[in-house]
């Protein structure tokens, strides 16, 4: 399973779905995900299939090997979430509005319970995965909810997952987590760098 966040770019999916290929990647999901002006297109691959709807304002698509037709099944798919059942597990690819807050927030982190493991975009920061941010208004929510709900980081901090220039100053963040009920039964996690957002 792997997570890109590709800011909107057609080339940057590209670039994901041939790295997922050559690493025989059987999930992918891609935040950010690039939509034709006309909310009816993406990009397509041959050695994957689409399993999500293509829609204008679309954060999250998921694609999976040919290979696993039939054995995918998509559970829940919504602008920032798409949800899929496969060998008894359901896996999640996210990207998290970054406005929302209070109620509305916790009412999203609660309408993800189903799944067994979530990775993604999450638009929060908290000092227990990212030392090099103060924590935010949204981070005890999510830590909250982490822990009532049995969920863990997998993965070791290996720096910052986003950064940026802004007025000549650097920003860096690790926002792109990938969290389980269970980390210790993933084989591993590992964070590579492209040339895209995230």
């Amino acid at each position: 399973m792997a997570y890109q966040n590709v800011a909107g770019q057609c080339e940057g999916t590209h670039t994901f779905l041939e790295w997922c290929k050559k690493r025989r990647i059987d999930i992918v999901f891609v935040g950010e995900a690039w939509v034709d002006k006309k909310g009816t297109g993406t990009q397509s691959h041959p050695s994957y299939t689409l399993g999500s709807k293509v829609e204008k304002g679309k954060k999250t698509m998921i694609y999976w090997r040919k290979k696993l037709d039939g054995a995918v099944k998509v559970i829940r798919e919504d602008k920032r979430l798409a949800l899929v059942e496969v060998c008894g597990h359901k896996l999640g690819g996210i990207y998290a509005d970054g406005k929302l807050s209070g109620g509305a927030w916790k009412a999203w982190l609660e309408s993800l319970n189903k799944a067994d493991c979530l990775v993604g975009d999450w638009n929060v920061h908290n000092q227990a995965w990212d030392p090099l941010n103060e924590d935010d208004t949204r981070e005890k929510d999510m830590e909250e909810w982490m822990v009532e709900k049995g969920f863990e980081i997998g993965g070791e901090y290996e720096g910052p997952t986003w950064e940026r220039t802004v007025n000549g100053r650097r920003q860096q963040s690790r926002i792109d987590l990938f969290i389980s009920k269970g980390p210790k039964n993933w084989q591993k996690v590992k964070s590579d760098k492209f040339l895209l957002d995230h």
